[in-house]
């Protein structure tokens, strides 16, 4: 059977990506794309986006295998954990590759290694995403550390940057990209795989900083900088393709896109606290002194500070800060940690250690804040919300208390917001200025050169589609847990 190589453009949307293959910045991902099969790919990006790897590598939904943010609550603990807990883990669909064939897979986020002779993984050389450091075995990170030296880009502490800032940044995820098809080609070259998947990382932190116009100097906008950052992929993109071999199957995937839009996610904690008849957002501001303090720092330096810390400590410090002020015992609802839109639970007798909300009554509190939703709009008169993404109705599996309750979604044509005001004339502000203008979409692509006579039995596919899809390619029969189907057929 044939072997796979898969190149993932995280976060890069099809719209981004058709743009500057018109645009003639890259010549040989154009070429690539258009002499080989497109598929349409549909995910859970705008709503549980730290989902999607998980559900791309486990064939499965989030109510299946359980993740969707790096910090995830335990209700028989009241409390934030990482999403690499062991609670959480699942089994990648290569796994079932073993024994007798291999696989190598560099910096997917959220994903579990496979420990069997043959299987290699390195997650956080260069990642956008917070991950605990793995390599498996120890001397994959070492290795290639040696050989390619350290990444510049680590995980995101959402910060505002300025246009200096933002040049700066496409230039060190340049050399990331540059540093990261290197790579690729030396392990394609290599041939110690059946299945060798890469994720450039690069794209997802510039989708966040660079979604909006925005001119960075007198030669770059933001189109422009992004077009240019990902280009050493294009350069390299031939001797990549060659090294892997007529008889490898190549695709160029992105599970989900970027979107320019404003981040109110901060403001849900403030929508709960109305609904609480509290005060909004003054605990939570009284409460957090130390991010105070980190604010009166030079940004370089508790950046630096910040990335040298232990995993272990940062998602502490992140789970305080995210919980200060917001919740106390005896509240029926709370929010959690979450990204673009707020999170919600119900803290429920039987479910959380500490439960207050009967299950009869869980109902009710969420159709309470779906109608105090509809009161908010923003400074041009645009409703602030777009009602709720009810996760009960949406989503099922064994493990879906480990998610929220329900999400707040955001309205999607607001671009620019930081203020909402109530019809009663209240008004909420976020404390802090927006840092990032890219979110999250549920649109990507993929880009599939075929080996051995296959081809596509259709032109889109969601992100369970993967795994069957992948295995069948490999020579190994789907296992029926899967939650898509393949779309691999005969040409």
């Amino acid at each position: 059977m044939s072997r796979i190589l898969i190149l993932t453009l995280d976060a890069m949307g099809a719209d981004w990506f058709d743009l500057h293959r018109a645009s003639g910045r890259w010549p040989n991902l154009d070429g690539f794309a258009s002499s080989g099969v497109r598929l349409d790919v549909t995910s859970m990006g705008e709503s549980l986006h730290g989902s999607i790897w998980p559900s791309f590598a486990t064939g499965t939904g989030p109510a299946t295998h359980g993740r969707y943010f790096w910090l995830q609550w335990l209700a028989d603990e009241m409390r934030l954990v990482r999403n690499d807990d062991p609670r959480f883990r699942s089994a990648p669909f290569w796994a079932a590759l073993a024994p007798g064939k291999r696989a190598t897979i560099v910096d997917l986020p959220y994903v579990d290694a496979v420990e069997e002779p043959g299987f290699r993984t390195l997650n956080g050389w260069g990642v956008h995403d917070e991950v605990a450091p793995v390599s498996v075995p120890p001397s994959f990170g070492p290795e290639v550390r040696r050989q390619f030296g350290k990444h510049p880009l680590s995980a995101d502490t959402v910060e505002p940057a300025s246009p200096g800032e933002k040049l700066k940044m496409t230039r060190d995820l340049r050399i990331g990209v540059h540093k990261r098809a290197r790579l690729v080609e030396d392990l394609a070259a290599r041939r110690a795989w059946d299945l060798l998947l890469v994720n450039f990382s690069e794209s997802h932190k510039a989708g966040h900083y660079l979604a909006l116009p925005e001119t960075l100097s007198p030669r770059l906008t933001n189109e422009s900088a992004y077009g240019e950052l990902m280009r050493p992929l294009d350069t390299l993109l031939p001797r990549i393709i060659r090294a892997a071999g007529d008889d490898c199957h190549v695709f160029v995937v992105s599970m989900h896109g970027m979107a320019g839009r404003t981040d109110i996610a901060p403001l849900g904690r403030q929508v709960i606290d109305v609904l609480l008849g509290k005060d909004p957002g003054a605990e939570r501001e009284r409460s957090d002194i130390v991010r105070k303090v980190r604010n009166l720092l030079p940004a370089s330096l508790h950046r630096a500070i910040w990335q040298r810390l232990p995993a272990s400590v940062r998602a502490g410090r992140e789970g305080t800060r995210i919980m200060a002020g917001g919740y106390h015992p005896g509240d029926p609802i709370f929010t959690v940690a979450s990204d673009t839109w707020p999170a919600v639970r119900l803290n429920l007798v039987g479910r959380e250690r500490d439960g207050v909300v009967a299950p009869g009554d869980a109902a009710g509190w969420i159709d309470r804040l779906e109608a105090l939703l509809t009161e908010f709009s923003t400074d041009d008169d645009q409703p602030a919300f777009a009602g709720l993404f009810r996760t009960a109705r949406e989503l099922s599996g064994p493990r879906i208390d480990f998610l929220p309750d329900a999400f707040i979604r955001t309205n999607p044509g607001v671009v620019r917001s930081h203020t909402l005001r109530r019809a009663n004339g209240g008004i909420l502000r976020t404390a802090e200025p927006e840092a990032r203008n890219g979110a999250h979409t549920g649109e990507g692509f993929c880009f599939w050169r075929p080996a051995a006579g296959m081809t596509a039995s259709r032109r889109d596919a969601t992100i369970f589609d993967f795994a069957p899809s992948l295995l069948e390619l490999l020579g190994v029969e789907p296992h029926s847990a899967f939650e898509g189907t393949s779309f691999v057929a005969r040409a």
